[in-house]
């Protein structure tokens, strides 16, 4: 459940901060970059994580087997949680490239206080207590790394869930169908319903998008596909 976070957002921090940081320099204003990289990012990792949450069943008898059947709460559990957490990773290169790196300090010591408090008072339940923790601390986390970050990046927050609408519309609307599905195909074999709900659910994930914002489906394929910029 952590592979995207741990895995594939410091890459793109890495990207991000340069380029918030060469708009600062010139003078333009870096909001509408932030949310633009916000929407991206977010189109990518929410379907990612609520499809695992959605198919922590099958994937786990797929990949895993019988035996490891009370895994898959936990995975389904701490699956839903890490899109807020995805989120709150993404903020840090906009308020450092302002030169506003205690921005980041802050959120960094309201998580360290956040998150052991919620895992102090999850820890008694077991591990769905533990899993508990995490839906609470990474919201909460979250919701301090907005408040701190979006004024200073310039963004109001209508505009921040603007940006987020689509991803939210069209995660609910794959949930909707994969649910449907799960319970059209109850007794289909656990590798043979992942690969089917896998799909159904991208396919109406990228159906809503394409029907409701076709023009946001085709400004975030034209950025994943364009080259990356070299020095001579």
């Amino acid at each position: 459940t952590l592979i995207f976070t741990g895995r594939f957002l410091p890459p793109l921090n890495e990207v991000a901060f340069p380029a918030y940081a060469e708009l600062n320099n010139k003078g333009l204003p870096v909001a509408p970059a932030f949310l633009s990289g916000v929407r991206m990012i977010m189109l990518i990792a929410t379907p990612f994580y609520v499809g695992l949450g959605l198919v922590a069943g099958p994937l786990v008898e797929t990949f895993f087997g019988a035996k490891w059947l009370e895994m898959i709460p936990v995975v389904a559990g701490l699956a839903f949680a890490m899109p807020a957490m995805a989120l709150q990773i993404i903020c840090s290169p906009a308020t450092n490239a302002l030169g506003r790196p205690a921005i980041y300090v802050m959120t960094s010591a309201a998580g360290a206080i956040i998150m052991p408090v919620c895992f102090l008072v999850g820890v008694g339940l077991g591990p769905q207590g533990l899993v508990a923790s995490w839906q609470v601390a990474a919201p909460l986390l979250l919701a301090v790394t907005l408040l701190l970050t979006l004024p200073v990046v310039g963004a109001r927050f209508g505009d921040f869930a603007a940006t987020l609408l689509p991803v939210v519309v069209g995660c609910a609307v794959m949930a909707l169908a994969v649910e449907i599905s799960k319970q059209a195909l109850d007794s289909v074999p656990a590798p043979l319903l992942l690969a089917l709900l896998t799909v159904t659910g991208a396919a109406t994930y990228a159906a809503t998008l394409w029907l409701l914002w076709p023009r946001i489906v085709r400004e975030t394929w034209a950025t994943l596909r364009r080259p990356a910029k070299t020095s001579s």
